[in-house]
């Protein structure tokens, strides 16, 4: 005695009144989905508001804002600034301690803060509404590099001149 095994309803996709009408969803019957209206089909010749952009800087715009980039300037200044306190610091004062101070702002503060950046303004240049028309973030990086060269030099030479009298 075999017994046909019985097949369960499809749900959604049964096309029986019950699963469409009733809240369910039916492929073949577009407007279970909608609400009795197709997509579109309330739009007439005179509503251009559906088809409207949102304007830029509304609560529904999604359109981004465009920012231009440009150098972050401020690591040069502060590479700039730690090198002429270490030269001024070499300058003034004879000790060792001193002299380990200044290098460690040159080396530490001066080309650390140069080599930032340098990371930092490749990933601006990455935009393309990076600022290009300034030749000044260059220059800055040159002297900030060339100055705390001159820092770690005059440093390590107040350090020696301080051994060297022992």
């Amino acid at each position: 005695m075999s017994s046909t095994p019985s097949i369960p309803d499809a749900g959604a996709w049964d096309p029986s009144p019950g699963a469409a009408g009733e809240g369910g969803f039916s492929p073949y019957d577009p407007s279970a989905t909608t609400g009795g209206a197709l997509p579109g089909a309330s739009i007439g010749a005179d509503d251009s508001s559906a088809f409207a952009l949102p304007e830029p800087g509304s609560a529904g715009s999604a359109a981004p804002m465009i920012r231009p980039t440009s150098a972050p300037t401020g690591y040069l200044y502060i590479s700039l600034a730690a090198a002429a306190v270490a030269l001024i610091l070499t300058a003034v004062s004879a000790s060792a301690v001193a002299a380990v101070l200044a290098w460690g702002l040159s080396v530490i503060l001066g080309l650390g803060m140069g080599m930032i950046f340098l990371v930092k303004d490749k990933a601006r240049q990455t935009s393309p509404w990076y600022n290009t028309a300034s030749a000044l973030p260059g220059v800055l990086y040159r002297v900030s590099v060339v100055a705390s060269i001159a820092g770690i030099v005059a440093a390590s030479a107040r350090f020696a001149l301080f051994v060297g009298r022992m």
